[in-house]
Formats: C-alpha cells, sequence, structure tokens
C-alpha cells in the first residue's frame, strides 16, 4: 500500500502556475527530477495539475511511468483539495497531494530531500501526513529543524519536534 503526504498552502492568495514554479525550483534546488504530465504554462487554464518527482528522470525512450526500482512520488497540485484531517485550519487547504509510487520501499529520505528544499524557500507551508494510526503536521520551522539535526529515519512517523 502507498503511502499519502500532503503540501498545506494559505488558500489566500493561492495561484496554481505558481505552487508549480515553487515546485520546480524546490526540485532544482534538490537534485531531483520533476515531470508533469501536460504543459503547465501553455494550456489552456486549470484547476490541477499532475506529475512525479523522482531521482531518475523519465526515459526519453519510453517516457513511461515506471515505479518499479524508482525512488519517485506522483503528485497533484489542485485548487479544490478539500482538507478534512484532525489538524485543522480553515485558511489552509491540501494544494499538493504526494503518493508513494511502490510500496516495495521506503523512499522517506528521498522526500525529505525534496521537503527541506521546498520549506527553505516555502514558509508559510505546511506537511501533513495523515493515515488510519497516524496524523501528523510539520511547520516549515520543524522540518528546518529537522534538517540541521542528525537524520532521523522515523522522522515521518515519529514527530519529535
Amino acid at each position: 500500500m502507498g503511502r499519502t503526504l500532503f503540501i498545506m498552502k494559505k488558500m489566500q492568495g493561492y495561484n496554481l502556475v505558481e505552487t508549480c514554479k515553487q515546485l520546480i525550483s524546490a526540485t532544482e534546488k534538490a537534485g531531483i527530477y520533476v515531470s508533469f504530465f501536460e504543459d503547465v504554462y501553455n494550456s489552456v487554464p486549470k484547476d490541477s495539475v499532475e506529475g512525479i518527482i523522482e531521482e531518475d528522470p523519465l526515459s526519453e525512450s519510453d517516457g513511461q511511468f515506471d515505479p518499479v526500482g524508482k525512488r519517485q512520488y506522483m503528485f497533484n497540485i489542485s485548487e479544490c483539495n478539500i482538507y478534512n484531517g484532525s489538524w485543522h485550519n480553515p485558511d489552509y487547504f491540501k494544494a499538493i497531494d504526494f503518493s508513494l509510487t511502490s510500496a516495495a520501499e521506503r523512499h522517506d529520505d528521498f522526500f525529505f530531500k525534496f521537503a527541506t528544499s521546498y520549506f527553505e524557500e516555502n514558509p508559510n507551508d505546511y506537511l501533513w501526513y495523515g493515515s488510519a494510526s497516524l496524523d501528523c503536521i510539520y511547520s516549515a520551522d520543524d522540518i528546518m529543524k529537522l534538517k540541521n539535526a542528525p537524520y532521523d529515519k522515523t522522522w515521518m512517523y515519529n514527530k519529535t519536534i
């Protein structure tokens, strides 16, 4: 079974294209790759965009989504995700929804690399991980504290900050 994480953004002033730019900037800074499934900038205005962040780019020859053996997360950036977890702040919503593409291996260190880069540039956003047994929310400050501490492989499931 996969895992889902959300980046929570303020509703006021939200812009889908700007959020895509923030995602691109964070992945470039982290040295990982982002691929969008459609042209974000030159198409009809949308209310959502999908893609993948990964360590290795999609092969030019196949251009196919292939989770086997790759460390990657699919994502959906949307203006219409309603948040209904235990952490409730009516000013925020689930702007970016990340889903782990392979349950065969844990990729917490890979996502941590992305998250530290993203939250350095987006200090007003939050990271939320929720499941039936766990509901964890991290502020940008929390992520930066984790970045400056020795890496804890349980960071996503055992909030110590």
